[in-house]
Parts: structure tokens; C-alpha cells; sequence
């Protein structure tokens, strides 16, 4: 059945999108993916759903992905080593590890001092244990669909290598995102030491705000939170009291605000994301010890991080910016509090109910897997919530899969988000949508065939939660006009940017 419906997308960017995926060879430069290859219909999907939802844009809702200039010059400080190991290197390592490959073989592997077409033996005799993962099948689909590579070996390591230096080139991330993965843009979450990246790419890479230091610490630092000293000195405001840093996260905000897409928290890996709410007179006096560098209890601490929460979050919501929380499964190995993971569904619930007062919108990132089903519970109860399927794809592509369809059928379809490749390295979201466009063809051939929409209402929703949803949601024509002729990407402050792992 062919749809003569007209979709929610401008007639300028349907051409180039529809360009991209009908172009074949042409679109790659090596010659060895072709539109055939590519965009044939699998197996159990429905003929008329596939070529839709090929061709149908991501709005990428969630990625962590540095600048093109970055890559291109230094990378291997952000990357580990510059190499086709940097492919492997972003989640999937973590099932390396936890298949049992020894430390030292890991640090080996992803080490600059070894040749490159020497690390698959250190990879080999793990492959087998980790190809099939989720993380594994995004890598997977990666190395096919952008380099060429079936299967990758001891023969064609030094191909895939060879292939890796030639794709990085000025210009290859629009080459990634649009001409291969069909990647409109992206909103990333900056991981530099500040809540936002000036990007040399505005328009491609939109910015969120990170509003973890501002009333916590970073996920990966052992420092006690907000971050005072970090955040306070670009505003350059002395903080002495609550309300001097009041000030300070005001001025982010000001500043940064209007050409942000969203706040957003990852505080969910250091605690639970039960923000209670604390009043000024019993938060102003912690505070003041926080300044004066006095240890605070437990019980301090949570007490002062509730209360800025629900400040940082209002600042946000009055700036018109929806506030994205990390929710479910860690990035990680060995360290996951899953008491505290099973619990994010039940938080969500009284965090939107305490968070309409004032406006306040939350994107629960990650669908909280492995309790996801509990979240169409929340995204159907209340008005305030939304759901985003970024990274859940990698993590387990099968649950993921279960969980959209229990979700289209019980929750309003336009607080879904479909994707968000959740990477560093650009390369990796080429794999990640299209396991994501698999499967969302999938549960739309499921529910066709169990009789629930018709082949036009299944493309129709196609559009709007791969697509419609995220632009309006996140305003990005409005965005787009303001991040057209913004200058960033030469400032001292685009200029200052330091690897944040490097203490840590």
C-alpha cells in the first residue's frame, strides 16, 4: 500500500533527505554500501513501512558527541587512541569488561602506543561473548553500513583502519549525520566542565544546559556539590550566600538560555532523584558552610541539593527550557546501584507532581530500563511528563522494541522521543538509527498486522515521534533562527576546553 499523505517536514528538507537515502554508492566514499544493501526491507517488516521510516529524519534528541575540530586535531586526548578502536570504545568496551577481558588487556587495547592491526588479537578471543549485545549490534551495523566492513577480523582490521583515517576529514560530521544516518540534529549534552559547549556547529550539534553542577556535582567527580568555583568564575560573581549563587545560575541562564534546547540532569548516578522540597531559611545556612569548605552531613547535602534542584529546574522551566533527566541502567561496569535504578519510575511520578507548580516539563531520558514499563504509567498520568528512547536502543534493543509498542498503545503519542545515539564519536549514531529505524518498523508492522493502525496511520505516526514530536516540543525552528547567526566556536571561552577525565 503506497500513502499519497503529506508529512509534517518542509518540501527543501524532504528533498534533501530523500536525496540522501535514494543516492546509493555515491553517498559513500567507499564504494561498498550501496542503496540496496542499505535500505532493503528485512525480514518480517512491512513493505510499505520500511521505505518510510528509512527516509524519514531523526530529530537526535540526546547525544555527548565533541566538535569536529576536536577529532580532527586532537582527539586522541578525548578518544584514547585515534584509532578504528575508537569505534569500540563508547559503551561497548563496558560488555568488554564485563565478558571478563583483564584490565591490562583493556587499556591495551584502547592504548596509543599499540599498532593498531595488532589489537584484534587482543579483541578476538572476547568477540564472540559480546558481538550479539545490543551495544555490539549498533558497532556492528556501524562498520557495514559507513565503512563497508561485513565482519570484522584479523584481514580486515587494516581496511576498517585505513577506512577510519580517510572518513575523518573537514566536513565529515555532516557527511555522518545527514547523508548517512539521515540525522536532521543532534542535542548534546556537553561533557567539558561547564554546563554548555560553544559548538563550531550550532545548527548541527544543539547545545543542552547542564544543571548538574549547579546544584550537585558532576557525575564523575567525587567533589561534593554545586560546583561554586567552576560556575562562578565565568559570570564572575563572588559567592558568598544562597542568593549570591542564585545570581550565578541565573546568569547561565541568561546568557545560554535562549539558544538551548533543554536543561539537563545526570545526577541519577550519584543518588536517588527524590528531590524534596527544602525551604530557603533551612537551605541559606548550609550553604554558607558549603562556602566556608565545612563538611556537611548526608542528610546537609541532600537537603541543599533538593532545594537548588527545584530552583535550577524553575529557572529552567521560565526560560522556556523542558529539563531532560538521566533515568535506569548506568554507563559503567561494576558499580550500578540498581536499588536505586528501580526506584527512578516511582521518583519521576512525584517529581512531575510536585514539578507543575511553575510550569516545569520533564524528559525522562533512557525509558529507566530495566523498569521501563512503570514509565508509560507516568508519561499516561501526567501532563508533565515525556518519555526519550535515547541510548535505550543500545542497551537492549528488544526491550526497547517491547517498550514502544506497550507505549503507543497506552500513552499519548506526541510525549514519545525516538532517538538519541547518546555517543562520542559521530560515527557510532550511523549503527545506533539504524537499529533504532529497525525497530521502530518492527512494532509498527506488529501493530498493522494485529489490526490497530492502518499502513498510512503507522507512517503517519512514524513521523511524528521520530520527527514532529521532538521539533515542536523543543521549538527548533525557533532555535534555528537564533542559533543562525550566533558567533561561537572562536571565543576564549569555546577556546578553554579541557578533557574532564583527566582527574578522575
Amino acid at each position: 500500500m503506497q500513502t499519497t499523505k503529506k508529512y509534517p517536514i518542509s518540501r527543501r528538507n524532504f528533498i534533501k533527505v530523500s536525496a540522501a537515502t535514494t543516492a546509493g554508492v555515491s553517498m559513500f566514499p567507499f564504494g561498498s554500501c550501496n542503496k540496496d544493501n542499505l535500505y532493503e526491507i528485512p525480514a518480517g517488516v512491512n513493505p510499505a513501512i520500511w521505505p518510510e521510516v528509512s527516509k524519514i529524519p531523526f530529530i537526535d534528541t540526546h547525544e555527548h558527541i565533541i566538535d569536529e575540530s576536536i577529532r580532527l586535531g586532537n582527539g586522541e586526548n578525548f578518544l584514547r587512541a585515534d584509532d578504528w578502536t575508537v569505534l569500540f570504545g563508547h559503551y561497548f568496551h563496558h560488555d568488554f569488561v564485563s565478558s571478563g577481558m583483564p584490565m591490562d588487556t583493556y587499556r591495551q587495547l584502547f592504548s596509543s602506543s599499540v599498532d593498531p592491526l595488532k589489537k584484534w588479537g587482543l579483541l578476538e578471543p572476547y568477540w564472540d561473548n559480546v558481538k550479539h549485545t545490543s551495544y555490539g549490534l549498533s558497532v556492528r551495523h556501524t562498520l557495514r553500513l559507513l565503512y563497508g566492513i561485513g565482519e570484522i577480523n584479523k584481514e580486515s582490521v587494516a581496511t576498517l583502519q585505513k577506512r577510519y583515517n580517510e572518513l575523518k576529514k573537514p566536513g565529515f560530521y555532516k557527511y555522518v549525520l545527514h547523508d548517512v544516518a539521515n540525522i536532521e540534529s543532534c542535542q548534546v549534552n556537553t561533557l567539558w566542565d561547564k554546563p554548555i559547549n560553544e559548538t563550531e556547529s550550532p545548527l548541527l550539534l544543539m547545545q543542552d544546559i547542564g544543571i548538574s553542577g549547579m546544584f550537585s556535582a558532576f557525575s564523575w567527580s567525587k567533589d561534593v556539590g554545586p560546583q561554586i568555583k567552576l560556575l562562578s568564575g565565568p559570570a564572575k560573581i563572588k559567592v558568598k550566600t544562597l542568593k549570591d549563587w542564585y545570581r550565578v545560575v541565573n546568569w547561565w541562564f541568561e546568557k545560554y538560555g535562549k539558544y538551548a534546547v533543554a536543561a539537563k540532569s545526570v545526577n541519577a548516578y550519584r543518588r536517588n532523584i527524590d528531590y524534596d522540597r527544602v525551604g530557603f531559611n533551612e537551605a541559606d545556612p548550609i550553604f554558607s558552610r558549603r562556602v566556608n569548605n565545612t563538611a556537611l552531613s548526608e542528610e546537609e547535602e541532600k537537603k541543599l541539593e533538593d532545594h537548588l534542584f527545584w530552583y535550577t529546574t524553575q529557572v529552567a522551566a521560565d526560560h522556556g527550557l523542558p529539563i531532560k533527566i538521566h533515568t535506569g541502567y548506568y554507563s559503567g561496569y561494576d558499580y550500578m546501584h540498581l536499588t536505586n535504578v528501580s526506584k527512578n519510575p516511582a521518583y519521576a511520578a512525584e517529581m512531575c507532581l510536585h514539578g507543575r507548580v511553575g510550569g516545569r516539563k520533564f524528559v525522562f531520558l533512557h525509558i529507566a530500563y530495566p523498569y521501563q514499563h512503570e514509565m508509560v504509567a507516568v508519561a499516561k498520568h501526567y501532563s508533565n511528563a515525556y518519555v526519550d528512547l535515547a541510548w535505550a536502543w543500545i542497551i537492549d534493543h528488544i526491550a526497547t522494541r517491547q517498550f514502544l509498542k506497550q507505549y503507543l498503545t497506552a500513552a499519548p503519542i506526541n510525549k514519545i522521543f525516538c532517538f538519541g545515539g547518546d555517543y562520542i564519536p559521530v560515527e557510532l549514531t550511523v549503527g545506533h538509527a539504524y537499529v533504532a529505524r529497525l525497530g521502530i518498523s518492527q512494532v509498527l508492522t506488529e501493530l498493522v498486522d494485529e489490526g490497530y493502525y492502518s499502513e498510512e496511520e503507522a507512517i503517519e505516526v512514524a513521523w511524528k515521534i521520530m520527527y514532529k514530536n521532538a521539533r515542536e516540543f523543543y521549538r527548533l525552528e525557533e532555535k534555528e533562527k537564533l542559533l543562525k547567526d550566533v558567533k561561537w566556536g572562536t571565543s576564549d571561552y569555546a577556546k578553554k576546553r579541557e578533557n574532564p577525565w583527566k582527574k578522575y
